[in-house]
């Protein structure tokens, strides 16, 4: 993933800067992709397991394990569509010609890439 942002970096200067930029945003949007796929398997099977763990010690009683696992992936998804909204919203300015607007888009979504990276490794989640 850090890789693939560097490369959108890199790239400037290889042809028109919306090619570029178009570039950068595609990349962007497919390392979100790969991260929440990453992602929501492992909140599923973490998910899950709480579960269990919750049926097995009292299958009535509120489940706070499983609740906040929930809200964990929830904050994540969020992430993820943040980091969807602000390609999007890169792509539109690309076509008013905005080169501000999405040098801007690329810098907030790259950083937040970044740090959803860094929290599925802190996870253990990818090496």
């Amino acid at each position: 993933m850090r890789a693939l942002c560097l490369l959108t970096l890199l790239c400037v200067g290889c042809a028109t800067w919306q090619q570029n930029t178009q570039v950068a945003l595609d990349s962007i949007h497919e390392a979100a992709r790969q991260a929440s796929s990453i992602a929501e398997k492992e909140f599923d099977r973490k998910c899950s397991e709480a579960a269990l763990q919750c049926a097995a010690l009292a299958p009535d009683a509120p489940c706070y394990k499983l609740q906040a696992c929930k809200e964990q992936f929830q904050t994540f998804n969020n992430a993820v569509l943040a980091i969807h909204y602000l390609v999007i919203d890169g792509k539109l300015a690309i076509t008013i010609a905005d080169k501000q607007s999405v040098i801007e888009r690329i810098a907030k979504a790259t950083k937040m890439l970044i740090e959803m990276r860094n929290q599925l490794h802190s996870l253990g989640w990818i090496p």
